[in-house]
């Protein structure tokens, strides 16, 4: 417990440094273009409109999961797993690539996780808003269960934040780590529902999909679709729900106990 007091107690007096950090790398990203922060516009349209080709044109036009048509909600999926993807491969790195300024000065490094994750969250933001604007040309009507969108983000930062807590110390330790989650993080795409239907899966193994459902990105992913899509909400899964910040709650206990173990040592690791 005193290393979670640690962690959040570090977190909450840095809020100022750690914004500073998120405005910083923010713009060192887009420095040396003419478009500045017109590429966080254009990068999810470009996105966007590859989904549209593929997915809408291509193979799977005329399908759909249940009453909502497949683009729509395969792009809902894919925007949750732009914020998580990058906000867990990043993230795995973040006090090692800050190892200059660890050696120079006493820096809070357990907010290093929080500062990637927040730039994932910045760019999240901004593509969620896209793709609301085109759900709603399309059709769909707002109402205000897509409030709940926001509750999944949190989710989702909690998520990664926890995970990248334990992964960069991990990697501080050996680069091996890096290496693996670049590969289980490839691999997590397609255990994912994201391009895929759980229904479909149960029809012909039962017993796989319910090992899938154990995957966390389960619950943030399918939580956004069922929020935006099929007005379902987080107090309709109970378990779900309980399961789920079960498993944030010991890797950020377990991430706190790291960060707070090894800071002083990160200089020894480098």
């Amino acid at each position: 417990m005193k290393s979670v007091l640690f962690v959040l107690k570090e977190n909450f007096t840095n809020m100022y440094r750690t914004i500073s950090i998120v405005k910083y790398e923010l713009k060192s990203d887009l420095r040396d273009t003419h478009l500045g922060y017109a590429w966080n516009i254009l990068n999810p349209l470009i996105q966007l409109f590859t989904f549209w080709l593929v997915f809408g044109i291509g193979i799977r036009n005329n399908q759909s999961v249940g009453t909502i048509s497949f683009l729509p909600w395969m792009i809902v999926g894919m925007t949750v797993w732009f914020f998580i993807s990058p906000s867990i491969t990043k993230g795995v790195g973040c006090v090692y690539n800050k190892r200059n300024i660890l050696t120079k000065m006493k820096f809070p490094s357990s907010i290093l996780p929080v500062t990637i994750v927040l730039q994932e969250l910045f760019n999240h933001l901004v593509m969620m808003v896209i793709v609301l604007l085109i759900l709603i040309y399309r059709g769909h009507q707002p109402n205000t269960y897509w409030l709940l969108i926001l509750y999944y983000m949190f989710c989702a930062f909690c998520f990664c934040v926890s995970l990248n807590m334990i992964t960069s110390v991990l990697n501080m330790i050996t680069r091996d780590v890096k290496k693996l989650v670049l590969a289980l993080i490839r691999m997590l795409l397609y255990l994912t529902p994201i391009l895929w239907t759980l229904d479909s899966l149960l029809a012909y193994h039962p017993g796989l999909a319910i090992i899938l459902k154990l995957n966390p990105l389960y619950y943030i992913v399918e939580g956004y679709r069922g929020a935006i899509f099929f007005h379902d909400a987080p107090w309709n899964h109970p378990a779900q729900t309980m399961y789920f910040w079960s498993v944030v709650l010991i890797m950020f206990f377990i991430g706190s106990m790291l960060m707070n173990k090894f800071r002083t040592k990160f200089i020894d690791m480098l």
